[in-house]
């Protein structure tokens, strides 16, 4: 599964479990009861919500090292480009030919 697809799910399953809480929460008929529910829906919650910011964390690795990958690669590229000076090159392009 790809970091986005994992990302994308536990969101969803944050939704759900954040909809049920919200759910359970009007259910009860005073604030002041704490049904067995309640307490699971919260776990249920934290638990999402903690497989949520890890698929975060792990989508963020692959893309710094994805964004490495590609600056070391631009660079090779880029010294590749460039021209290579010697000596020789230097004296050859200083050497001048007087025809009269």
């Amino acid at each position: 599964m790809s970091d986005e697809d994992k990302v994308k799910e536990t969101f969803n399953t944050v939704l759900v479990a954040t909809a049920q809480l919200a759910r359970n929460l009007h259910a009860s008929a005073s604030p002041n009861v704490y049904p067995p529910v309640l307490g699971e829906s919260r776990v249920a919650l934290n638990k999402s919500l903690k497989s949520f910011h890890t698929a975060l964390d792990m989508a963020e690795i692959s893309l710094i090292q994805a964004r490495d990958t590609l600056q070391r690669d631009l660079n090779k590229l880029q010294q590749s480009k460039q021209p290579i000076k010697t000596e020789n090159a230097s004296a050859q392009s200083s050497f001048t030919i007087d025809i009269e």
